[in-house]
């Protein structure tokens, strides 16, 4: 009878999931090395961009950019090109990230914590809440973008193309998350 009751604890354990991170989100005003412009959207009401870039690693490509977008449904997006213009994804694509000094942690596409846009030029952050996975890449990174001065982004396409960008993003985006609970840190 104990190992049943055993056996339905451990599997019990592996079904739950902890609810996704609490965030409050605010509108601040940009600084920094953010810059904010307001898209003119004559169908779906105008919405807010911030941006930093960084320098590109060739003549041939874009500057690499980390962009804050929020719209006048209420939405909000997290993305970042890396200056490629066809970024090769058959599935594996890498990225891992670094704040400040902070560790460096990969971020997860098959726990929705992103995915390569259609036109295989960005990577979008996501916020999963689904039964199986609770993460919530792009608020956590949200939460850290006022905080730190400068974030490394790395990406590893399936085509072995390796693209480090280093952004400077001290001040602010015109949009942010905030944990509750950093109001009791010091």
């Amino acid at each position: 009878m104990h190992k049943y009751l055993i056996i339905a604890i451990l599997l019990s354990a592996c079904v739950s999931t902890p609810p996704l991170k609490e965030y409050h989100y605010a509108y601040v005003e940009t600084s920094g090395s953010w810059t904010t412009r307001e898209i003119e959207d004559p169908l779906d009401g105008n919405w807010q961009r911030s941006a930093v870039y960084a320098n590109k690693s060739s003549w041939i490509e874009t500057n690499p950019g980390l962009f804050v977008d929020t719209y006048a449904s209420g939405n909000t997006s997290l993305f970042f090109t890396n200056g490629d213009g066809y970024i090769c994804d058959l599935g594996s694509l890498k990225v891992r990230v670094k704040f400040d000094d902070e560790e460096v942690f990969s971020l997860n596409r098959y726990q929705d914590e992103f995915r390569l846009a259609n036109n295989n030029e960005r990577i979008a952050l996501y916020d999963s809440g689904n039964i199986y996975t609770s993460h919530t890449a792009k608020s956590d990174f949200l939460a850290k973008l006022p905080k730190a001065d400068s974030v490394i982004i790395e990406t590893i396409d399936d085509c072995g193309t390796v693209k480090q960008m280093n952004f400077n993003i001290e001040g602010s985006p015109h949009y942010i998350a905030v944990d509750p609970l950093d109001s009791f840190k010091d």
